[in-house]
């Protein structure tokens, strides 16, 4: 949970956002918090998307005195007893990363997760297979064997439960995984994750496996893995942009929810690129049955997925030769197949004088509260929004607006390598528009822009109760308390939500959501209570797909805790699988839900099913 410029001081927004990334852009079902107990906004997000979570004490390689040991119990008890009552906590460690057999202290530790929970198992990462002295439930090593620039692992250790904890990361293949890098040192990374993932499939003795790392992180440890105070593993770099690496883990989702082509190289003869194209062995991650490919418009290829090397993936990479002749700057297109429908195509170019500069916010609107805060990349990209690699000179960023620019500027692209990123945040009891603007000498201008909503007491979170001490009693009895008002008649409830799914606003707001990836509006709540809205795409049945049965995609949400009675301001947030579902649809037809719990009440809904028009 570390971020550029801010360190740990990230807002709640950004402490989601990662656990969205992880669930819906990369497709994992589970992450290992490392190495200390995460932000409760983060486990919260796990807790809604259902992602589960490995969590552990601080500490890393290194165990003290008998005052430190004291203090890795002190840890262990305060991570089970905050986080005891979160359905995503699946295992506890209660042993610090990667320090030998302190079997004693790590059986007390074991026993005082069980005394404060009893409904989990335990484990801790280790640095060798033996079970002499090992004192937890689950036993998880950190593999990163390799052999001939493969990444392998070793068999599991029999008669307990086993689970891959660390893979890959910077000990296998490169040292360093940079935009800066060749892309066949970047491709060395999605290869490898793909191969230790088929391996763990394999064999159901493998009860997961967990690859290093998601996000690049800063760091001052590893000699030769450090660069620029930053170890480099991630498959997202530290701004969450997905590098090639990441690729594999984008491509393992039904086709039929959401097609993917993704090329783990660049389409590049530049003077940084080889002059033939990217050349044999050349992958790409994707969920098509067949991809046919084009160079300068001419069939090339047809390429299939890697069943034989990668036979347990749920969807194997395709290899292909692409030694292509560079000159005259020709095009690449892959069209993806399921069967025999075209599901999806793939652009590229090569002509760098149509390249451009694209800034991406995350987030439509933020909070004028001084605390909540967002995202936002520029980057380097061909015609068809394609990753330009190799790109020099500074890019200049200029904010106007009620908000403070959080960033390195000038943004040296040639020091990071055509990709940047910073954060906007809001200045406490402000609104109005807010917009960033991004120039590079050769690629031009590029600019985005928000909304600082106004805040309000749901903006704002008051934190954890405070439990006071008792009162003593008096001697003459209290008064009575006066009695409660009654809370609002259901039909007061549905009028409220029957204008949250008021047709003509509901079409405006589809509008907003492809748009700006989200919308705010006023609810007038007749109460104190909870407003819950998700919007659904209900997914048809198909006998090639993973899922037989018609299965609800969450497209975009909203959850508002309410105070007070009268008008509140709530954040709609279209989510990553949303947005990628809706970008190319013609006709969709959504199922909206609102749901609202008055204080106290029971929860009342109302529903509608509105079609998206494009």
């Amino acid at each position: 949970q570390l971020f550029p410029y801010t360190g740990m001081a990230a807002a709640e927004r950004l402490q989601r956002r990662d656990a969205e990334l992880l669930r819906s852009e990369l497709n994992c079902n589970m992450v290992r918090c490392s190495h200390y107990p995460q932000s409760p906004y983060f486990l919260d997000a796990c807790d809604e998307l259902g992602l589960m979570v490995w969590e552990e004490p601080p500490g890393w390689q290194y165990m003290g005195d008998a005052a430190f040991q004291a203090l890795v119990l002190q840890n262990v008890h305060d991570m089970v007893v905050r986080d005891r009552n979160r359905p995503s906590v699946i295992v506890w460690a209660t042993r610090l990363n990667e320090t030998a057999n302190y079997t004693s202290l790590y059986a007390q530790a074991r026993q005082l997760a069980y005394t404060l929970d009893g409904t989990r198992q335990t484990t801790g990462a280790m640095t060798n297979q033996s079970t002499t002295g090992w004192a937890e439930d689950v036993f998880a090593y950190d593999n990163y064997d390799s052999s001939n620039g493969n990444a392998t692992l070793r068999p599991p250790v029999p008669g307990v439960p086993y689970i891959v904890s660390e893979a890959v990361g910077a000990l296998d293949g490169a040292p360093l995984y940079r935009w800066v890098d060749t892309e066949a040192t970047l491709a060395i990374q999605c290869k490898m994750h793909a191969q230790v993932h088929d391996i763990a499939q394999s064999n159901t003795a493998y009860a997961g496996l967990l690859g290093w790392a998601g996000i690049d992180y800063a760091s001052l440890n590893g000699g030769n893995r450090i660069w620029h105070n930053i170890k480099w593993p991630g498959v997202l770099d530290t701004f969450r942009v997905p590098k090639p690496g990441a690729a594999f883990y984008r491509s393992q989702v039904n086709p039929t929810v959401t097609p993917v082509i993704l090329p783990v190289f660049f389409w590049d003869f530049g003077s940084s690129s080889p002059a033939s194209g990217p050349g044999p062995g050349t992958m790409i991650a994707t969920n098509c049955d067949r991809l046919e490919i084009y160079v300068a418009g001419q069939h090339f290829a047809t390429g299939t997925p890697d069943a034989q090397d990668y036979a347990s993936l749920s969807h194997p990479p395709v290899i292909v030769d692409l030694t292509v002749d560079g000159t005259g700057s020709p095009e690449l297109r892959i069209d993806g197949y399921l069967g025999s429908q075209l599901i999806g195509t793939l652009q590229m170019a090569s002509d760098t004088a149509r390249d451009r500069l694209v800034l991406s916010i995350e987030d439509a609107s933020i909070a004028g509260d001084g605390n909540d805060m967002t995202r936002f990349t520029f980057r380097a990209l061909d015609a068809y929004g394609n990753q330009r690699p190799y790109v020099t000179g500074d890019v200049t960023l200029a904010l106007t607006g009620p908000a403070t620019l959080i960033a390195e500027n000038p943004f040296s692209f040639a020091a990071y390598g055509g990709v940047g990123g910073a954060f906007i945040r809001s200045q406490p009891g402000t609104s109005g528009t807010v917009t960033v603007t991004a120039t590079h000498p050769t690629l031009g201008q590029a600019s985005g822009s928000l909304t600082i909503a106004p805040a309000t007491e749901a903006n704002f979170d008051t934190g954890p109760a405070v439990m006071a001490s008792p009162t003593p009693p008096t001697t003459s009895p209290s008064p009575p308390k006066p009695a409660t008002p009654p809370g609002p008649s259901r039909a007061q409830v549905k009028a409220a939500l029957a204008a949250v799914l008021s047709p003509r606003g509901a079409q405006a707001r589809i509008a907003k959501l492809l748009h700006n990836a989200g919308y705010t509006f006023t609810f007038d709540a007749p109460s104190t209570g909870k407003l819950v809205i998700d919007w659904y795409y209900v997914t048809k049945p198909s006998r090639t797909s993973n899922h037989p049965k018609p299965r609800k995609v969450l497209v975009a949400s909203a959850s508002q805790s309410i105070k007070k009675a009268g008008p509140v301001t709530v954040k709609v947030k279209l989510t990553p699988r949303g947005r990628s579902l809706l970008k190319h649809a013609n006709r969709q037809r959504l199922t909206v839900q609102a749901r609202f719990t008055p204080m106290g009440e029971s929860t009342t809904t109302s529903s509608k099913i509105i079609t998206l028009k494009r």
